[in-house]
């Protein structure tokens, strides 16, 4: 990572970079009313103290915004690592004006250069047989065949998803960042890394921090369907939809699984990335009513979430094989749970509480 010195053109790295120039800066910035004032980068974090607050330094809101999300993002995830970041270096020293002399382009790649501090960008180089799968009786892929390694064996993974079914069995699964990208990171790495475009390979965006994927940047799946009700978060709530999928085995990922186990943990029901999940690869869907975490964040105790109909609806792509080994596991789902009632006494689904333990593991 690289980042240049607005005056002197020189790399700054942490602790040794020199520069009288910015004293040029310095005078016309005292000159200026005091609420027009450029600070240093580092008083701006991105959220209590924005760089949007200060449109008047003429720099365009689009890239005000973009850095914002960045170093929100960089200050939630740097930790530690902050002690040797070139983006804490150049921030330290570079002022409101200077940045201003920035061109576009030089914008785009000082965002960019944020991100790289707090996400690797991995390719999709891992095919579906070669996947992390069965490797103990604590990660089992399977509720009704715990001996085999149903995902990479067989291709079955599964997502909770807030997108209905009659609009994903149009266009399959994309990263919103594939097709609707927010204004906050339009042309950045993130944006690029998604779609593949202007030299950046198609990757997955995956925090170096909390190891987990972006979620915006890839289609994330679980080898698990008890698991699968974690996503998009632990604490959304409302209607959603299990999707069941069969992968062809040589379709290409990234093992996110296989990556925790590099850094110290794992995602215990196992995640596995794609760059998009297509119609065909949907076998079958359920009605799910997601109820949120206990203490109604990310950092929870217990998530849960309710089948309302504890059946699977199938596509035409699903065989035989298919309905019989999905009929079983979300057999073997209900019997965990515990049924609600309904309206007036009547039947209700089955609710399943999924307790921390069975989550986010660390050195496993």
């Amino acid at each position: 990572m690289a980042l240049v010195c607005p005056w002197c053109h020189q790399d700054i790295v942490p602790a040794t970079h020199q520069c009288t120039g910015l004293s040029q800066s310095a005078a016309a910035n005292a000159k200026k009313p005091f609420r027009q004032r450029a600070r240093t980068l580092s008083f701006f974090n991105g959220t209590t103290q924005p760089l949007i607050r200060m449109v008047p330094c003429g720099i365009y809101p689009g890239f005000l915004r973009r850095y914002d999300v960045a170093m929100q993002n960089w200050g939630n995830d740097i930790g530690a690592r902050a002690a040797q970041s070139q983006w804490k270096a150049f921030a330290e020293r570079v002022t409101l004006d200077d940045l201003a002399q920035f061109a576009p382009a030089e914008h785009i790649q000082t965002i960019n250069e944020i991100w790289k501090e707090i996400v690797e960008f991995r390719p999709y180089d891992s095919v579906v047989a070669g996947m992390k799968d069965l490797d103990s009786p604590n990660h089992r892929s399977s509720l009704t065949r715990p001996t085999e390694a149903m995902f990479s064996a067989h291709g079955y993974a599964y997502r909770c998803d807030a997108r209905k079914p009659a609009s994903v069995l149009k266009t399959g699964f994309k990263p919103a960042y594939n097709f609707d990208p927010p204004d906050n990171v339009r042309d950045t790495i993130m944006h690029r890394c998604t779609i593949g475009a202007e030299g950046i390979p198609m990757s997955a965006g995956f925090w170096i921090g909390n190891r987990d994927i972006v979620n915006q940047t890839s289609i994330c799946a679980a080898r698990t369907l008890r698991g699968c009700g974690k996503f998009p978060s632990p604490e959304s709530t409302g209607l959603h939809h299990f999707f069941a999928f069969r992968f062809d085995l040589q379709k290409k990922g990234f093992d996110t699984e296989a990556r925790q186990l590099q850094t110290g943990g794992r995602w215990l029901p196992g995640e596995k990335a794609f760059p998009a999940i297509s119609v065909p690869e949907i076998i079958a869907w359920t009605r799910v009513l997601k109820r949120g975490s206990d203490t109604g964040s990310s950092a929870f105790n217990t998530y849960s979430y309710t089948l309302l109909e504890p059946v699977w609806q199938y596509t035409t792509q699903a065989t035989a094989a298919d309905r019989q080994y999905l009929d079983a596991e979300i057999r073997a789902l209900t019997a965990t749970g515990s049924r609600m009632g309904g309206p007036g006494g009547a039947a209700g689904g089955v609710t399943i509480t999924v307790s921390k333990a069975e989550d986010f593991v660390f050195g496993q």
